[in-house]
């Protein structure tokens, strides 16, 4: 997954962080507020249909 750094910039659970969850048999990923979790409101950049979050990790995201 490509990401702008103007969005996000390393992978990770802090505010301002790219990050992912499950829901369902998606993940969706997005840039995280700071508060752990997604949350209403949050940025979400990408929604990976039927592929599970425990495969997903940094060396997935390519910032450019």
């Amino acid at each position: 997954l490509g990401i702008n750094r103007s969005v996000a910039t390393v992978f990770g659970s802090g505010n301002g962080n790219l990050s992912a969850v499950q829901q369902g048999s998606n993940t969706i990923v997005y840039v995280e507020n700071g508060i752990p979790g997604l949350q209403t409101g949050e940025n979400i950049l990408a929604t990976l249909t039927n592929f599970a979050v425990r495969n997903f990790t940094a060396a997935d995201v390519v910032f450019f």
